[in-house]
């Protein structure tokens, strides 16, 4: 199962969040806000832009997005983010 780390930056708060994929295609998405606030979702998704469907809307009431940065060079995640949210590579 492969895990992808992806930190965002709203409003000047640092969000860190991790989702993996599993062979039954579901994403499991876990957002940690500050350190001691964690908001744990299980979306049924079939691939990583029906998971972006459900986090743009999330972070979009949480605030201003300043940046998007990923651990992993392998996904293209984060630069799929930025483009859903309308932010400068």
């Amino acid at each position: 199962m492969e895990s992808f780390k992806i930190n965002v930056i709203v409003q000047g708060s640092e969000i860190a969040f991790t989702y993996r994929q599993d062979n039954i295609s579901h994403l499991w998405l876990g957002v940690v806000v500050d350190e001691c606030q964690t908001i744990e979702g299980h979306v049924h998704a079939c691939s990583a832009e029906e998971c972006l469907d459900e986090l743009v809307p999330f972070l979009e009431r949480l605030g201003d997005v300043v940046s998007v940065t990923e651990t992993s060079k392998k996904s293209q995640a984060a630069e799929n983010l930025r483009r859903r949210l309308k932010l400068a590579s």
